[in-house]
């Protein structure tokens, strides 16, 4: 069962949590961002990190390596994919922000959040995605497709304890946290995308991991749509793909959360979720974490209370 509290309080990135944990227990020491993308995420972290700490940023697309330049100290860049073994792979941008785009504004020319890997996806999904890619090729200049270098988490991270990880990589979750090996049992929280993959699902229940769902992420959804399959849409964004879309929280409970998944993707344009998965050996401290984040919220529930 994947519990809704996060997401009915309204807890739509990891942001809070961490300020709440550093509050509670201390701010972080080491931490793992993987997807850093242009570097938001590793200051978010670095925000609630300790002086001396250190950000792990992988982050294999060289046109978003520029944007760490002069950035944080405790942010160390890691110019590779995470996976589940060691070498080089086929890395595929279909898109990244141009003069046009919306995030341009942001000086983010350039820049890409839906770069990703193909090794480890299953043939039928390769030659789809080679077939979308060469019309993207022919039609627009964003497409980019060349060779990176992956690693393991366990083979980078020297630390024998992980204080928190975030991992948005575009489907290759799965084998991110098959690469930390003995560490995924050393890191206390892990903030994962989620885009209805079982076998990342089964692996943190296998491993004890209570999860917690947050925000969805709902393309081409309207709001009775939403509405049927029990969520309440929150706020309207614009993606770095110069697309329109809505974050949703969920408002019901589900017995079966993976079938549920798949029936809000089909049913109501959801592409993702974040899960935030708790380690077991941490739950006693998380509920102290818990109990600061429900202190925030009782002294100012506006920012918790997003509304269309």
């Amino acid at each position: 069962m994947v519990s809704s509290l996060l997401s009915q309080i309204g807890i739509h990135s990891f942001d809070p949590i961490l300020r709440a944990r550093s509050e509670a227990l201390g701010p972080l020491s080491t931490s793992i961002d993987g997807g850093a993308g242009w570097g938001d995420t590793a200051k978010i972290i670095a925000a609630s990190t300790t002086e001396d700490g250190l950000i792990y940023a992988f982050e294999p697309f060289p046109g978003n390596h520029r944007f760490f330049d002069q950035c944080d100290s405790r942010i160390k860049l890691i110019k590779s994919a995470i996976s589940d073994s060691i070498g080089t792979a086929s890395f595929l941008v279909p898109k990244v922000v141009e003069e046009s785009d919306p995030w341009a504004e942001k000086g983010l020319i350039g820049y890409s959040s839906v770069g990703h890997l193909t090794n480890h996806l299953p043939l039928w999904k390769k030659l789809a995605i080679g077939g979308r890619a060469a019309f993207q090729k022919s039609h627009s200049t964003s497409y980019v497709s060349l060779q990176v270098s992956q690693t393991r988490i366990d083979r980078i991270v020297q630390e024998n304890h992980i204080d928190f990880v975030k991992l948005d990589l575009q489907g290759a979750e799965y084998e991110a946290l098959v690469g930390m090996g003995q560490l995924l049992d050393e890191t206390d929280m892990l903030w994962i995308e989620f885009t209805n993959q079982p076998r990342l699902f089964d692996f943190l229940v296998e491993h004890g991991f209570l999860i917690f769902d947050t925000n969805y992420l709902c393309i081409d959804s309207t709001l009775s749509q939403l509405e049927r399959i029990g969520l309440r849409a929150t706020r309207r964004i614009m993606l770095s793909t110069s697309r329109p879309a809505l974050i949703a929280t969920r408002v019901s409970e589900s017995g079966d959360y993976l079938t549920w998944f798949k029936n809000a993707r089909k049913k109501g344009g959801v592409i993702q979720t974040d899960l935030l998965a708790v380690n077991p050996k941490f739950l006693p401290k998380f509920m102290t974490v818990l109990g600061k984040v429900g202190e925030a919220y009782a002294k100012d529930p506006s920012p918790f209370q997003e509304s269309l």
